[in-house]
């Protein structure tokens, strides 16, 4: 394996690899990390901020950091602040330090946190080994936050063995606000031991905003460190990196380079993506031991990083799908134990796809036990336990859901998870349903679906929406039903989720609706007339057919030949349906205004 130019390693082997990159435009930045882990390795502790856009090279140039430090007797890690865990405290945190956690002895671990129950709120893998055997709670430890403050330094001081100390927090972004306030404590205050702590965040990405980038300057004006933000290669920069990589003299890959800098914007993640898409279609090849094909051609990169990953994921196999899928949501340094609940959660999920409802409750009991060992409930409100509750809901068993319930919203509540809270409510929900008021049970499972899809977990809410428009159908509301099939059909569609896709068409089927067009273009007005576009706009707003009529200057038998024309091309069935699509912004007929 070999790192790109964007940080995300590329297979080296086969006809159709490209070889991997140099880092090129980052001189600068290289020479202030390696200046600091000279100090680091002199005793001096120092605060490095690395800021700017996706694709810019943050991951790599960290990387390259914790390469070094390892190389030169360092202790090294690093981890990221992940959206879902925005709202847990100290997450940030544990996903940095729970890997050297895990490597220490038992009796090691007991030594290092005696007298100091309030670490394992930081790293819950302490918690597994508390002197006293029994844990605490926050509402037990008095004065916690001062306490974790003031002694977390001495801890990472006892962790370090004696080595300088390297921290990388990937994604400042998106951290919670514990671990802000606690990287802060750490960066202002004179550590009294070796260590560097880097900092990687993209200002464009927060959901704070412009915010975060005045918040991270206040934090390197009062803590002394050092921010520095990364910009586009040059188009020297990539002419080095496609020379340098593809070992061709500068002179035969210029104007191709060039070109190359100017469609991707230099960034860089986009450079390795296209130069990848190159190699892959043969316009980029090897003949007679020499990489050719340096004309321009085709060089459209990557639309956003988002498009670049779905499109890096569809090629991945099912299994290795699937473990990306426990990476994404719960970071890349996973612990063994939670990627085994994982492995058993597909099972269970597989048992639940199929009707095998007590085996997949089964399998999902099986599935919590390394969840409940390890402390990490985040991912157990996140998965295990709603795939439960799923499973209770066709079982009708009332009593398991209601207990799944409590349990979820209780560790929703304590871990402060905003998708656990959503999770929480839908399960609720489910209970609403299973006592028999199925209305506002269904009303509650829809707005749990809404809740997901602002956090942007578009397969849970879509398969959700799926389960909903099968209760509605189940007690009639065939118009309910196919509302949320419609949503859950458009965000599967966006994802590319072929198998849930096929489901939810043959949903359509059953409830004797016709499946909308799988082309994009159903969302515009490609498929409609002028005139047609006029009648969908105002069927949106309510008009009957004498309403658009009037405000047409066209009869209503008129209207209605129109509405026919529109139905077969959009293969939907009827006015409300029309309309829905409208006011739904499913379809667009180019005006901006709301409804009534």
């Amino acid at each position: 394996m070999h790192s790109s130019a964007d940080g995300v390693s590329t297979e080296t082997t086969g006809a159709s690899a490209r070889p991997s990159l140099p880092l090129c435009g980052r001189a600068e930045e290289l020479s202030l990390l390696r200046i600091a882990l000279d100090r680091a390795a002199a005793g001096e502790s120092k605060t490095l901020v690395l800021a700017g856009p996706e694709g810019m090279g943050k991951t790599r140039l960290a990387r390259t950091a914790a390469d070094a430090a390892e190389r030169r007797g360092f202790t090294a890690a690093m981890g990221s602040a992940y959206p879902l865990e925005s709202g847990v405290p100290y997450a940030l945190f544990c996903d940095v330090l729970d890997p050297l956690v895990r490597n220490q002895a038992p009796e090691a671990l007991i030594s290092l946190t005696r007298g100091a129950p309030e670490l394992q709120f930081v790293c819950p893998s302490l918690a597994l080994h508390d002197a006293g055997g029994t844990g605490h709670t926050p509402e037990a430890i008095p004065d916690l936050r001062s306490r974790l403050l003031w002694n977390f330094p001495e801890f990472l001081d006892r962790l370090r063995r004696g080595d300088p100390l390297l921290l990388v927090f990937e994604d400042l972004e998106w951290a919670d606000p514990s671990s802000l306030e606690l990287l802060h404590v750490l960066a202002r205050r004179a550590l009294g031991f070796p260590c560097v702590l880097l900092v990687t965040l993209d200002p464009d990405g927060s959901p704070e905003g412009p915010g975060i980038m005045e918040a991270v300057r206040g934090f390197a004006g009062s803590s002394g460190a050092e921010l520095r933000t990364l910009g586009p290669l040059a188009p020297e920069d990539t002419v080095e990196l496609v020379s340098g990589g593809f070992e061709v003299d500068p002179e035969v890959v210029r104007g191709f380079a060039i070109e190359l800098c100017r469609w991707t914007g230099g960034n860089p993640l986009f450079v390795g993506a296209t130069l990848d898409r190159l190699v892959e279609t043969g316009q980029i090849h090897r003949e007679g031991g020499s990489w050719v094909g340096w004309e321009p051609g085709d060089l459209t990169p990557p639309t956003s990083v988002e498009s670049l990953v779905m499109e890096r994921a569809a090629a991945l196999s099912p299994p290795t799908g699937s473990v990306a899928g426990v990476a994404a949501v719960i970071g890349p340094k996973v612990r063994f134990e939670v990627l085994a609940g994982a492995s058993t959660l597909g099972e269970s999920a597989l048992h639940l796809a199929t009707g095998e409802h007590r085996e997949a409750m089964v399998l999902g009991d099986e599935g919590m036990e390394p969840v409940d060992r390890s402390g990490y409930r985040a991912w157990g409100v996140h998965r295990r336990l709603p795939t439960l509750a799923e499973a209770a809901l066709h079982l009708r068993d009332l009593d398991r859901a209601r207990e799944l319930a409590a349990r979820l919203r209780s560790d929703a509540e304590r871990l402060d998870h905003p998708a656990a809270r959503a999770w929480a409510s839908i399960c609720e929900a489910l209970v609403v349903w299973l006592e028999g008021d199925s209305s506002r049970g269904a009303r509650e499972m829809a707005e749990g679906a809404e809740a997901l899809e602002s956090m942007g977990l578009l397969p849970d809410a879509a398969r959700l929406r799926r389960q909903v428009a099968g209760r509605l159908a189940e007690i009639g509301d065939r118009e309910g039903a196919v509302r949320e099939l419609r949503r859950a059909h458009e965000a599967l569609l966006r994802i590319g989720a072929e198998p849930e896709l096929e489901k939810a068409r043959e949903q359509f089927r059953e409830v004797g609706a016709r499946p909308p067009l799988r082309s994009q273009g159903e969302r515009g007005s490609s498929l409609l007339t002028s005139r047609e576009i006029e009648i969908a706009r105002l069927v949106g707003r309510r008009k009957s057919n004498k309403g658009v009529a009037k405000a047409l200057g066209i009869s209503p038998r008129t209207v209605g030949t129109h509405l026919t024309n529109i139905f077969r091309k959009l293969e939907i069935d009827s006015r409300w349906e029309l309309g829905d699509r409208v006011r739904e912004g499913l379809l667009d007929t180019g005006t901006a205004d709301g409804f009534d």
